[in-house]
């Protein structure tokens, strides 16, 4: 602690408060709660219970109008999907932990810049094709580019080589959880423009006259599949839950935050965290808001529990998934008033003329403690989130007015820093990388501490995580809300032992028990 606070005196003069729109991942694809560990997959009731039908077929659904591409295909129902036809490089688990897959071991040098990666050397391509540390290295480059959904989380990379059997990753600097980005697709050296390239996965996509289907890759390597054939069936979104109960259809994944409904009949839900983080960011250019200790007041009106509920999410004080066990709110919680009026008084921020709103003092004279709320009106969630935050902030004599625009309006608004506060989303890395979260705001220090916990690793990685969750509590720029949740439903006692993660439903498929 003694060297953060020189650090903080060292950087204090530098803190010139300003806040543009953070930067995004580049697609939804690279976007892969609480303070408990990771919930165990329920046990499955006997089959016999199930009300659903039971067709005999195993059924997903899928989206013929787009391709099956895992580096570029834009349906997140196809993307999904892809996760059957292709191996990555390492699989990232429901808390967010890297675990080997066709990169077998890895380890770092030189600070965390530069990384080692063992590859399984008994795998074969659908075609019958070897795979070789050159399609891992095509491959890699090619999730790197622009036009790939992986491109965001792989800027980190400076360059990929082959070395013998595997491959040395440098990156632009230090990144000790570097691992948690290789949960990339490997197709076939040649093929990754393709609609459908070459895999090495459990399935093959199969277009016959009645339809489409998956069947065992024949080449493959996955072990006994639960499945000797996957339908794909073309269910519009508004069809999807009718299909699961009428039986048409066997899994169904909502969208991250979409956790309704919670009990279908004869269905087992299963909600999984994501790294999707909810935040309120406040303007400091805002009078309101120019002051740390109306912004902290803010802060502690926010009522997070009922705001995850209407979002669909976990509440979270700190912007590092609770999930992790890396970061303890009991710092961040500390620059929280538990008493809020006493706080109002001490802040001199009382409501003076007894018109019902707080009043603070602007060169000696009491103004209205008001400002206005950006909102995407075509957000539901994030609008409805709004419209209730607003109602609580008025209870505590805050005058939160909200400002509805269109997307496109949104947007430059944002770019344009024409806001005083605004509720967004952003899809984190799967290590939880908050330099893109804080690129936009004009605080050095918390710039800094967000890239000391990116560096960090062990017992130094925890230390830095508090460190910055308790600093951003402290400057109240950017206020997390919740992490989104997703939901999957999937018919009573017709799988066991299954531990989808919130990127891939389909993560440990070999270890699946089926009954129907």
């Amino acid at each position: 602690m003694k060297r953060l606070a020189a650090l903080f005196c060292a950087l204090l003069f530098l803190c010139a408060c300003s806040v543009r729109l953070p930067v995004r991942e580049a697609a939804p694809s690279d976007r892969p709660p609480e303070t408990q560990p990771p919930l165990p997959a329920p046990a499955a009731p006997a089959a016999e219970t199930a009300s659903i039908p039971d067709d005999g077929r195993f059924t997903l659904r899928y989206v013929p109008e787009d391709s099956l591409n895992p580096y570029s295909c834009s349906s997140e129902v196809n993307r999904l999907l892809s996760s059957l036809l292709y191996e990555r490089l390492v699989d990232v688990t429901a808390d967010f932990r890297a675990v080997p897959s066709l990169c077998t071991a890895w380890s770092s040098r030189d600070g965390g810049t530069v990384f080692e990666l063992e590859l399984r050397q008994d795998v074969s391509f659908s075609d019958g094709s070897p795979m070789s540390v050159w399609d891992v290295a095509y491959s890699l480059n090619r999730a790197r580019e622009e036009t790939s959904c992986y491109a965001g989380r792989l800027r980190c990379i400076q360059d990929v080589s082959v070395s013998g059997d595997g491959l040395t990753v440098t990156l632009t600097g230090p990144l000790p959880s570097f691992p948690l980005r290789l949960d990339v697709p490997v197709v076939k050296e040649g093929t990754a423009y393709r609609d459908r390239p070459l895999g090495s996965g459990p399935y093959v996509f199969a277009e016959e006259e009645g339809g489409c289907a998956l069947l065992p890759n024949p080449c493959g390597s996955n072990g006994a599949l639960p499945y000797e054939r996957i339908e794909l069936c073309a269910f519009a979104p508004e069809e999807a839950l009718s299909a699961l109960t009428s039986g048409a259809l066997d899994l169904l994944v909502g969208e991250p935050g979409s956790l309704s409904p919670s009990a279908v009949e004869g269905a087992v839900r299963r909600s999984l965290p994501t790294s999707i983080l909810y935040y309120l960011a406040l303007n400091p250019h805002c009078d309101a808001l120019a002051a740390a200790e109306r912004r902290r007041l803010v802060n502690a009106c926010l009522d997070r529990v009922s705001l995850s509920v209407i979002l669909g999410g976990e509440a979270a004080l700190l912007p590092v998934h609770p999930a992790l066990g890396e970061a303890d709110d009991t710092e961040a919680r500390a620059w929280l008033p538990q008493d809020i009026p006493a706080y109002c008084i001490d802040i001199l921020t009382e409501d003076y003329d007894g018109d019902g709103t707080l009043e603070y003092f602007r060169e000696g004279t009491p103004v209205p403690f008001s400002f206005r709320l950006l909102v995407c009106s075509e957000n539901e969630a994030a609008t409805a989130a709004a419209r209730s935050m607003a109602d609580d902030l008025r209870a505590r004599g805050i005058d939160m007015e909200l400002r509805l625009l269109n997307e496109s309006e949104f947007l430059r608004a944002l770019r344009n820093g024409d806001y005083e506060a605004y509720i967004a989303s952003m899809r984190l890395t799967a290590d939880f990388d908050l330099t893109a979260l804080y690129q936009g705001i004009g605080d050095d220090l918390l710039r800094l501490f967000a890239s000391e916990y990116r560096a960090a690793e062990g017992e130094s990685r925890i230390m830095a995580a508090s460190s910055l969750g308790a600093y951003s509590a402290e400057c109240a720029l950017v206020l997390p809300l919740c992490f989104l949740k997703r939901a999957i439903w999937f018919p009573q006692g017709a799988i066991e032992n299954m531990e989808p993660s919130w990127t891939d439903p389909f993560l440990n498929l070999s270890d699946w028990k089926t009954h129907g």
